[in-house]
């Protein structure tokens, strides 16, 4: 999608409110980032598409940025195994 990055995930129906965090890896310490996002979903596959522009005023250029996803469950969350740098 132009001007999206689309991050695709399987999440259980029943967790409705996701929260999407960019950990700076570059940083001493870690800075991390509430990422706004507009949320697709189709059964319990979700993507989760963020305006690109919007992304890179939020994080430092040259960084790595390690992805999670949490929900309304403190005890439940999920890191990428790919990094995101600007």
């Amino acid at each position: 999608m132009d001007g999206k990055v689309v991050l695709s995930l399987h999440s259980p129906t029943y967790y409705t409110k996701l929260d999407l965090l960019a950990i700076d890896m570059s940083a001493t310490p870690r800075v991390t980032h509430l990422i706004p996002f507009e949320k697709k979903v189709d059964g319990e596959a979700v993507s989760l598409l963020i305006d690109e522009e919007k992304l890179r005023a939020l994080l430092t250029p040259g960084h790595t940025h390690l992805w999670a996803v949490s929900s309304e469950n403190p005890d439940i969350a999920a890191e990428s195994p790919y990094s995101f740098v600007p």
